[in-house]
């Protein structure tokens, strides 16, 4: 994101005053070419700052470049020479012009291949089209998991949703899509790589502020699930236990988040009740049928179950453990064996069992980069 970076520079009130009375006396095809730059804030192909400034005339570009305000580098990309510049000439904008240019630019950078699904993101979000907003927000939070980062797409994801029910206009968007964004929401904010942190605790309120924007107590369920589990792992384990048991009695008997439920509330940590109490959600989730799962949710699930069976202290966690292969195919596979080879060899520890923890440890440890 090149805007945030832009918006946290301090420029002193002199100096900002100074640049932009040099603005002022361009012409105005000239201050127009520069707001448009201000907008797009990074090096852009000349046309599109054009388009987006409403001009066909080169005498206002080469006036612009002339002034030293703009650059025009070896692509024919046009840009500030100096970030401040632009930042300056951005604040300046009436509100309402600077959404008809954020608007215009969208509309321009859509039709360049491939699209800069970001940037796209950004300027669609700033003209308030939520629509195209939320379009672009998922293909920007795929890419982004694509290449590793669910970071990044936890922050995309999180933007958009948060300005449900606080009046932002994501509440247009139908309760159906609202859930689905949610969903992704949660998966992305489970398993990054980060431990709790600030951006974590904003995923929790906007989960929050999602259930309370009337979604059928099926699509709650769901959110709740994931919720329970990312209120766990903020340590607020009363709250992620009444999450989860209220998520239970709405989720899909055989699906893979009603094992998921039943399997964490399985988990010693997560309450001050008896042994009897933990077993008994485990044993639901063993009932559960996973043959229609797919090969990562079984992985994931026995794993967990065998952990949590272990540190009750059950010998029937070994025997779910050995359900587990030595090796998988696929990232995603072979990154929860390595998980699950990590609290299993931790678990042995407790028992005592010396060479499965050397061996769960090791596997963990083998695991290939970006498996872990």
């Amino acid at each position: 994101w090149v805007r945030p970076s832009l918006a946290e520079l301090q420029v002193s009130p002199t100096i900002r005053d100074s640049f932009l009375e040099r603005v002022q006396r361009l012409s105005r095809p000239a201050q127009d070419l520069l707001q448009a730059a201000s907008v797009l804030a990074e090096a852009t192909p000349a046309t599109v700052v054009t388009e987006v400034a409403s001009l066909t005339d080169q005498p206002a570009m080469t006036e612009a470049i002339a002034s030293g305000l703009l650059r025009e580098d070896d692509r024919a990309r046009l840009a500030f020479r100096h970030a401040f510049m632009g930042q300056a000439v951005y604040e300046a904008i009436p509100g309402a012009e600077r959404r008809r240019l954020h608007l215009l630019a969208g509309q321009a950078l859509e039709r360049l291949v491939p699209p800069p699904v970001v940037q796209l993101t950004r300027h669609f979000r700033e003209a308030n089209e939520v629509d195209k907003w939320c379009r672009y927000a998922e293909l920007a939070a795929a890419r982004a998991v694509a290449s590793g980062d669910r970071t990044t797409a936890t922050a995309l994801l999180n933007e958009l949703l948060a300005r449900v029910g606080a009046g932002g206009g994501t509440a247009e968007l139908p309760s159906a899509t609202r859930a689905r964004l949610a969903r992704e929401l949660a998966a992305n904010a489970l398993v990054r790589r980060e431990a709790v942190d600030d951006l974590h605790r904003r995923v929790v309120d906007t989960l929050q502020l999602v259930l309370d924007s009337g979604l059928t107590p099926a699509e709650q369920a769901l959110i709740r699930s994931q919720l329970g589990r990312l209120l766990a792992q903020q340590g607020d384990l009363g709250a992620a236990h009444s999450m989860l048991e209220r998520a239970v009695d709405h989720l899909h008997h055989d699906s893979a988040e009603a094992a998921r439920a039943m399997t964490y509330l399985g988990w010693p940590h997560l309450g001050p009740w008896p042994a009897s109490v933990h077993l008994e959600w485990l044993q639901r989730a063993a009932e559960i049928d996973h043959s229609g799962l797919s090969l990562v949710d079984r992985y994931a699930l026995t794993a967990d179950r065998a952990t949590a069976l272990l540190q009750l202290g059950e010998e029937a966690g070994w025997v779910v453990a050995a359900e587990l292969p030595d090796d998988a195919a696929g990232g995603e596979a072979r990154r929860l064996l390595a998980r699950a080879n990590a609290n299993i060899g931790y678990a042995a520890v407790l028992w005592g069992r010396d060479a499965e923890a050397r061996r769960g440890v090791g596997a963990a440890q083998a695991a290939p980069d970006g498996v872990q």
